[in-house]
């Protein structure tokens, strides 16, 4: 995934979070006063809510952020064990279908290198 995506991606969660604990808010208020509470005591309620709807998405944020960047470091360390560190170090293709580094290894057959190897 592209960095400019990741950190839209990022932007838009914490987004989606603050809208949520204002609606959480809004919601607490109206339930609070709908049941005959004061409107103080509905602004209360309402702060609560949104603080532990905040708890829990801060919360749900850190596993998430966690498991992705586990995997992102399992992913990096497969690709040291396998010795590709970007894409141009892996062989290029040749027209005839080998990699390049396959035919600096072995000659092919009937060459006057395998001949000499050959006495």
């Amino acid at each position: 995934i592209s960095e400019v995506r990741s950190v839209m991606r990022e932007v838009m969660v914490g987004g989606s979070m603050l809208l949520l604990c204002v609606g959480v808010f809004f919601a607490g208020r109206e339930i609070t006063i709908t049941a005959g509470y004061s409107e103080s005591t509905g602004l209360i309620t309402g702060l609560l809510s949104a603080s532990f709807m905040l708890f829990v998405e801060m919360i749900l944020f850190v596993i998430r952020s966690t498991r992705e960047e586990g995997l992102a470091r399992l992913y990096r360390k497969r690709r040291e064990v396998e010795g590709v560190h970007n894409i141009s170090s892996l062989p290029q293709p040749r027209p005839g279908g080998q990699p390049l580094e396959t035919l600096k290894k072995a000659p092919p057959r009937g060459s006057s290198a395998s001949k000499d190897k050959d006495r």
